[in-house]
């Protein structure tokens, strides 16, 4: 059985120029999303949260919060 954790890791690590959401008639690449991913989780780890500490998170609909969700899941 694969985890939703491994599932959202996946996502991420797919070829960084291969495009992933289309948002008002932009795409947004796999790149792109996994460096906000990436961003946020360190964010995340320099505030000195805890690992599996519980993190708040109130996303709109946009392609950033798409994939501040990936970083979160595939971070656990």
């Amino acid at each position: 059985m694969t985890s939703l954790a491994r599932l959202a890791a996946d996502a991420l690590a797919r070829d960084p120029a291969r495009p992933a959401i289309e948002f008002e008639n932009r795409w947004f690449t796999w790149g792109e999303l996994r460096q906000v991913a990436e961003r946020m989780t360190a964010a995340i780890e320099a505030s000195g949260a805890a690992p599996g500490a519980p993190v708040a998170f109130t996303p709109r609909n946009r392609p950033g919060c798409i994939a501040a969700l990936l970083g979160l899941i595939a971070a656990g």
